[in-house]
């Protein structure tokens, strides 16, 4: 089997995987742009720093950070233990009503 056929397969069966993917950029880079904008906003009017080119900076730096491994492992370990904590007062919760 060539080359071309292996990926053609390939991408035939996992087509979803690419659109997840797509579809989660496109949200990743929409809760950015909301974030900077939010951001920018809260400055007063007359902010020097309150313009387009700030804000593309803003966005290039956090975009940044998620690329970094060590911000991202964080990242992940900040919202594994908020789940762990939520899922023990959860048992808490369940083992009261018992």
């Amino acid at each position: 089997m060539s080359n071309q056929k292996i990926f053609e397969n390939y991408f035939k069966k996992n087509k979803n995987l690419l659109k997840e993917e797509d579809q989660t950029d496109q949200e990743l880079a929409k809760v950015i742009t909301d974030t900077v904008n939010d951001v920018l906003n809260q400055l007063p009017d007359n902010s020097p720093a309150k313009n387009r080119e700030t804000g593309l900076q803003m966005m290039d730096a956090i975009r940044k950070e998620l690329r970094n491994p060590e911000r991202l492992a964080s990242i992940i370990d900040d919202v594994a233990n908020e789940l762990g904590s939520e899922l023990a007062e959860s048992l808490i919760v369940e083992e009261d009503t018992l």
